[in-house]
């Protein structure tokens, strides 16, 4: 259910860009474009973290390096579309003592469609607002010698919301120094065994969970497309 949501409203947003691209395309500036970033996401991580810290010494990492790709399309002059993929790349948590060692390796998957509102000064800067839905994958591996498991995941259907400054470089480029907060909270997650047999990971007696829920920062290149791409506002 959480997945058709997903692939539904990016379905919905998808044919409303399309509907709009030719009566508006000739007076949105900057109408069509890609977003290419990198940046650090944190997350809470708060089971992992209670589970490591619970041995002698404890390494862990406030989150790990993130890598982007978005479709960017206005509709209006002061407000767009972003929709696009985060994959948040390989991290570690690891807790040993001398009865024994564990390490959880945590990754994720992002969808997201968020609606941004731009706020122009200075000409040609602009600041912009965006809030939108997630759809997130996250999993781990679990490493112990007492027995551990490969590829438990799971899914969560969440928001985000962001703030982002956007410096103009050339007429077809820009540069974006952003920040926000995802909520992505992974209430289970299962993993399959050698049989093929689905098993759910519990943390105590409750199902383990995965808070992918933070803060973010990032920087990217937006490049823009024709036949309007220029920064400046109408009256110039």
């Amino acid at each position: 259910m959480r997945n058709f949501a997903v692939i539904t409203l990016t379905l919905c947003v998808a044919a409303l860009m399309i509907q709009t691209s030719g009566a508006l395309a000739d007076r949105i500036p900057n109408q069509r474009g890609l977003e290419f970033r990198a940046g650090f996401s944190h997350y809470f991580m708060d089971d992992p973290r209670n589970d490591v810290e619970s041995y002698q010494t404890a390494t862990t990492t406030p989150g790990a390096p993130m890598l982007g790709l978005s479709l960017l399309y206005k509709t209006h002059p002061n407000f767009g579309w972003n929709i696009g993929y985060n994959y948040i790349m390989s991290s570690s948590l690891k807790g040993e003592s001398s009865t024994g060692t564990v390490e959880y390796k945590l990754r994720g998957h992002e969808l997201f469609a968020m609606g941004c509102y731009y706020m122009r000064f200075w000409t040609d800067w602009s600041l912009q607002f965006g809030l939108g839905v997630n759809g997130f994958m996250g999993s781990t591996d679990r490493d112990q010698v007492s027995g551990g498991y490969r590829d438990a995941s799971g899914r969560s259907l969440g928001f985000l919301a962001n703030i982002a400054l956007e410096v103009p470089l050339k007429e077809h480029l820009g540069l974006k120094l952003g920040a926000g907060y995802r909520r992505a909270l992974i209430d289970e997650i299962a993993y399959r065994d050698a049989s093929d047999q689905q098993h759910t990971v519990f943390y105590g007696n409750r199902p383990l969970e995965l808070d992918f829920s933070g803060f973010y920062g990032q920087l990217g290149l937006a490049v823009y497309f024709q036949p309007a791409t220029h920064f400046k506002t109408y009256e110039d």
